[in-house]
């Protein structure tokens, strides 16, 4: 069994992911095929108002401000949760253009090995990858080369076309951002590094052993020492499937952490029709 791992080391979620990914998939005797991608490519191609955003960080009118100060707050959350270093560099995001020209056209292993010291190059170190001294000098700490070589490697057309065949294949798999795992033996997708229990499931069900709860599951975790109460606010609408979802775990959740639920009901449609573009707003009502 295999797990395709679609990365671009610009992007943060993919950074956490990459720390998570192959003890994964060797839990459930798996292996994982490192394969980057562009992001901006894949952006590109299924929304151009996101490729712009990524590019410019202006805002996107599908997105809205709230729901990206929530995520970037989550990301930290889930750096905390691992114990990992995380810092947003300077001028991000910077172009990863050479990285995964470079990453395209290396082995397995060395692909696996580079892309997680460009990962901590990138999002720990704070250094430039965009630019060729600096990136050279973070490649030959593995790859004992002239520097002049890594870059004409990274930017010959063999790298330009492989890149360009890995973003295209993940595309026409329906990848619409990273990081994506894509299952061959089952054919399934999954989006996300929270969504890694998942894909931990899926590769116990190919291999035959049930559907029973999969190591890599998140832990539940007690809060509190019981006497103080807290106060959960849940803001729900029947119309959506998340909030139903959520709605059978909360009440647990609480209780487990000596808090007590307070049920807000709302409208979605006045949320879509506050926050998001208007396009949406019709399709979703």
């Amino acid at each position: 069994m295999s797990v395709v791992f679609y990365f671009d080391v610009v992007c943060p979620f993919a950074y956490l992911a990459s720390l998570q990914i192959d003890k994964v998939a060797h839990e459930q005797g798996a292996t994982v095929e490192w394969k980057p991608v562009l992001l901006g490519g894949i952006y590109n191609a299924v929304n151009p108002s996101l490729n712009e955003e990524y590019k410019q960080q202006q805002t996107n009118p599908t997105t809205p401000t709230n729901k990206k100060i929530v995520q970037g707050r989550d990301l930290f959350l889930q750096a905390n949760r691992l114990s990992v270093a995380l810092q947003f560099p300077d001028g991000h995001p910077r172009s990863s253009l050479l990285a995964q020209r470079l990453l395209s056209v290396l082995s397995p292993d060395l692909c696996r090995k580079i892309a997680q010291l460009l990962y901590r190059a990138y999002w720990v170190e704070n250094l430039d990858i965009s630019e060729e001294e600096t990136f050279a000098k973070i490649i030959k700490r593995v790859l004992r080369t002239d520097p002049k070589s890594v870059i004409f490697l990274a930017n010959n057309q063999r790298a330009k076309d492989k890149l360009r065949a890995n973003t295209e294949e993940a595309i026409s798999r329906g990848v619409f951002g990273v990081p994506s795992f894509y299952l061959p033996a089952s054919n399934r997708l999954f989006f996300g590094g929270d969504r890694l229990h998942f894909v931990a499931w899926e590769l116990q069900k190919a291999a035959g052993r049930g559907a029973g709860r999969p190591k890599g599951l998140p832990v539940r975790l007690k809060v509190g020492n019981g006497t103080e109460k807290r106060e959960v606010r849940v803001y729900h609408d029947f119309a959506s499937p998340w909030s139903y979802i959520g709605s059978t775990q909360i009440e647990r959740i609480a209780s487990e952490s000596a808090s007590r639920v307070v049920w807000k009901p709302i409208v979605l449609g006045a949320l879509f029709k506050a926050y998001v573009h208007p396009f949406l707003y019709r399709v979703f009502i």
